[in-house]
């Protein structure tokens, strides 16, 4: 009984927000997007989502990412898988028996990817790969490869008919063919190799992840060709961890590097067929990470002191092998992430104001991109 008031709760609190947004205008700053040389708020949550995160932003500015609501003493009183779409905010419907949900990409046309999942022991299944259709406000799990296990879905195409993933730890896609979602494995050089994550292109074209055993790490390239047969299309015997790759193929993501009694982070952005270039970090840090890539080849991320708590990290942009940190101005007085960026140039990422984090989407001009005040790494 005591879980059931919670939850009723929570309903009330994600209506009332949502009433907050349609009627007052208070959970985002709407405006529209034009060129300029300072970056354009699309939108900024309040305060009561503090803890929330968005993950993707589609290139109708639609973001989705997952949602923690807090009352006036604090307390967390939602948490939930979340869409944020034309200045509204639209919850996730949990998928039964699973009591979270976990939103993590959204195509063109509404389709949010992601997985439910449930602390509790006695489920058979604790992970499901589920695809949320926005305009019909549907959720469905995606199935398994061959029996039933547990299944994570990570990105999806801009047309949303493509989507990649992990099933029962091996790196795998499901296409849909006349309205039902079909899972195929993607080849792999040994039967035993493992993944954690799968990146997708926006064309639905090309697939990336890491993939282990216990002889070897490699990051594997696969392409599909217009038959919808997958082929490996490139592998590197390197240990990194991707996040994003676009229709060009261009891959990031994450590096650790190891020195003497020390391990650190370096962003990485990898062309087909060439060697990995790391992203350095902005004087004073020791930390990057390369988060997402448009199909414009500008890539962000961010940039932190780890160790340094008074620093705080700094979202930034990098194409061409320049680097330079995010003019967030009035959006944050503290630290701040960049997460994602379209093809249009808006950026979604976290942002501290007075101690507050909010959830930020701003637009950054893809023309005036590299007019800031750059910084280049390595030097």
């Amino acid at each position: 009984m005591k879980y059931n008031r919670r939850i009723r709760r929570a309903n009330g609190m994600v209506k009332h927000l949502v009433s907050i947004c349609c009627q007052l205008g208070l959970a985002f700053v709407v405006v529209q997007v034009v060129d300029a040389d300072e970056p354009i708020p699309v939108f900024i949550t309040p305060p009561m989502l503090a803890e929330s995160q968005l993950w993707d932003i589609n290139a109708n500015n639609d973001a989705v990412g997952r949602c923690e609501i807090y009352d006036s003493a604090g307390t967390s009183v939602a948490d939930f898988g979340c869409v944020y779409s034309k200045g509204n905010l639209l919850a996730v419907p949990k998928l039964a028996p699973f009591r979270r949900m976990e939103c993590v990409a959204m195509s063109n046309t509404g389709l949010v990817v992601g997985h439910a999942y449930s602390p509790n022991p006695l489920s058979t299944v604790t992970l499901q790969a589920i695809a949320f259709d926005v305009s019909s406000n549907r959720v469905e799990p995606l199935p398994a490869l061959n029996s039933q296990g547990a299944t994570i879905a990570t990105a999806v195409s801009a047309n949303g008919e493509r989507i990649a993933g992990v099933c029962q730890g091996k790196a795998c896609v499901w296409s849909r063919l006349e309205g039902v979602w079909h899972s195929q494995g993607l080849p792999l050089t040994e039967p035993d190799q493992v993944t954690r994550h799968v990146v997708l292109s926006d064309d639905g074209k090309t697939a990336s992840a890491s993939v282990r055993n216990a002889r070897q790490v490699q990051l594997m390239t696969w392409h599909c060709d217009d038959r919808a047969t997958w082929q490996t299309a490139e592998r590197q015997n390197v240990d990194v961890a991707p996040q994003d790759v676009n229709n060009e193929g261009v891959v990031v993501g994450s590096k650790l590097i190891l020195g003497q009694g020390t391990t650190e982070t370096r962003g990485f952005v990898l062309l087909p067929n060439q060697s990995i270039q790391l992203i350095l970090p902005l004087t004073g840090d020791n930390f990057t990470t390369a988060r997402s890539i448009n199909n414009q080849n500008v890539v962000v991320g961010w940039s932190d002191a780890v160790g340094d708590s008074e620093k705080g990290p700094h979202g930034y942009f990098w194409q061409g092998g320049q680097m330079s940190v995010l003019p967030f101005n009035e959006l944050s007085v503290g630290g701040h992430q960049a997460f994602a960026i379209n093809d249009e140039g808006v950026v979604v990422g976290l942002a501290e104001r007075h101690g507050d984090r909010h959830c930020v989407g701003f637009q950054m001009p893809l023309g005036d991109l590299l007019n800031a005040t750059t910084q280049r790494r390595g030097e």
